[in-house]
């Protein structure tokens, strides 16, 4: 085994003990001071080591470059280490039940490589910019769509005359609400500053503002969806599981934008 896929399988191990651990916690059952403090411990070294594997793989001896496999790993990385930054201020630790497995999908599509690799060295500038500011905006809308899960599971277990020890490991339903609509309100804001970017730098390379593809119609159909419900919350009072629902309906939307036509033109039409 070469110290590159030992390293990508002590890291999917380390996910798979975090999750253990915050499953542990979810479920109410005792967990010694150790157990406790080893959910941060791993955190770090989970974030050191996958984010040393992006850079492995990200630049090499023929360059800088990307791939479907290796922008999925990265957005992974990025939407673990801010679930873990945002659980420092908030009770949102439990999250990670959702977050981690996605952060150890997201590292074995980047040890896997899928799709073609292009030169950062070929892409224009303004499209560098749009990716930098896609991949943040990504995952804090993937840690939405995880608080919305868990929204929807509360919600359920409310409406049950018995409902299981799995919630009292969770916030109270009024503070999930509001952690859901600032997740989202942040990264609809970065989502807005994005298509900006992304329209002037379209406009500077094709001399037009919107060149209208599966990725921009989908995404501008997500961009729409977010607003939509941060409106819909403000003028109509949208919560609980409904707004839930609309959240992973439209982070799905965003999903299918840009990796799911990245998986088809990379993977499928050039298979």
């Amino acid at each position: 085994m070469s110290s590159s896929l030992f390293l990508v399988a002590v890291c999917a191990l380390l996910y798979g003990i975090c999750t253990g651990f915050i499953w542990r916690r979810i479920k109410g059952r005792r967990m010694n001071s150790r157990a406790e403090y080893a959910i941060p411990v791993l955190a770090v070294l989970i974030m050191v080591l996958h984010g040393f594997l992006l850079y492995q793989n990200i630049f090499t001896a023929h360059g800088a470059h990307i791939s479907l496999g290796l922008a999925l790993s990265m957005a992974g990385w990025i939407s673990v280490l801010l679930y873990f930054c945002i659980s420092i201020f908030g009770k949102t630790l439990n999250l990670g039940i959702i977050i981690l497995p996605m952060g150890l999908l997201a590292l074995l599509a980047g040890a896997g490589s899928a799709g073609d690799a292009h030169a950062i060295e070929q892409i224009s500038r303004g499209i560098r910019w749009h990716i930098v500011f896609a991949i943040p905006t990504y995952g804090i809308l993937c840690i939405a769509c995880a608080q919305a899960c868990l929204l929807i599971l509360q919600d359920r277990q409310l409406r049950k005359p018995n409902p299981d020890r799995l919630l009292p490991a969770l916030p109270a339903i009024q503070t999930m609400e509001s952690n859901l609509y600032w997740l989202t309100l942040a990264g609809f804001s970065l989502m807005t500053v994005n298509l900006i970017m992304g329209m002037i730098s379209n406009l500077n390379d094709h001399g037009i503002l919107l060149t209208f593809n599966h990725h921009i119609l989908l995404s501008v159909i997500a961009w729409l969806g977010f607003g939509g419900l941060l409106a819909g919350r403000k003028i109509v009072g949208w919560r609980g599981q409904a707004a839930a629902k609309w959240t992973i309906t439209v982070f799905a939307l965003l999903v299918l934008a840009y990796f799911g036509t990245r998986f088809v033109n990379d993977l499928v039409l050039r298979g």
